[in-house]
């Protein structure tokens, strides 16, 4: 698959409106964990972080909506829309590419599988591959972003507990045979309350000595059983990447999956 990218809130796009972003890799990780019993203290305050958000209630949620807006000095600069169909594992996802083409698609989420439309003609073969193969991969960016919290306890995620600084606890991750960058590390700053407030990244291939980069999580909203952070902010930057219209359903909108020409 192409490089699925991540940091899409710290590099800058050209030209003016919605474009899609440069970003970086990150860890992608299915199915959706059940809570382990604490074992160690990496696992214990991973589970809190993993309730605080809501993952007890996690299997009442059918569908998620929501948009992927980054904006720099307040102006957008990219956005996606996504209709996340947990139950059947696809998503609808529509954006716009840096040429200004509209795409609109619907992606099985395992496979890759798409059918869909760029600028309102039916994407075909290779054309169509290609489609899916961004749809699935905007998928893996933008919901992480929104699911970070409940994604801690995923197979092959590798926990450590690190010195608190004051009251705020910190959790390192890091990743074995799942991702595409398995080299990533990130280190999690977690309030008394259980909440992920900022965390810091070293992505693989960083250079030696470079700072890993921190990024803000705010806007902690309750969205049906869930409560998730909803606004990221870069440190040294005035980019920002919010989660936007979110809204869950416990049955699946099926009628929001339904493109012409993609029936059956």
């Amino acid at each position: 698959m192409t490089r699925v990218l991540w940091l899409s809130l710290l590099l800058a796009c050209s030209g003016s409106g919605a474009t899609e972003p440069a970003t970086e890799t990150v860890p992608e990780a299915e199915p959706e964990p059940e809570a382990p019993e604490p074992e160690a203290p990496a696992d214990a305050l991973a589970t809190e972080l993993w309730r605080t958000a809501g993952g007890e209630q996690l299997d009442q949620v059918a569908q998620i909506d929501f948009r992927f807006v980054v904006t720099d000095a307040g102006e957008t600069v990219f956005e996606a829309a996504h209709r996340w169909d947990r139950i059947g594992g696809r998503d609808r996802v529509s954006w716009t590419t840096r040429e200004g083409a509209l795409n609109d698609v619907v992606v099985t989420l395992e496979t890759r599988a798409a059918c869909g439309h760029v600028d309102g003609d039916a994407a075909v073969g290779e054309a169509l591959e290609a489609l899916g193969e961004s749809a699935h991969g905007r998928w893996v960016n933008d919901a992480y972003w929104l699911m970070v919290p409940l994604k801690v306890l995923d197979p092959g995620v590798q926990r450590r507990v690190l010195e608190p600084e004051g009251e705020t606890r910190r959790l390192e991750l890091t990743f074995e045979g799942v991702g595409l960058t398995p080299g990533d590390r990130y280190v999690l700053e977690i309030d008394p309350e259980g909440r992920l407030t900022r965390w810091e990244m070293t992505l693989e291939g960083s250079e030696p000595g470079e700072d890993p980069k921190g990024v803000t999580f705010e806007a902690h909203t309750a969205v049906g059983p869930l409560t998730l952070p909803l606004d990221h902010a870069a440190e040294g930057s005035e980019r920002r990447v919010s989660l936007r219209d979110v809204t869950v359903h416990e049955t699946v909108q099926s009628g929001d999956f339904a493109i012409r020409g993609c029936e059956g």
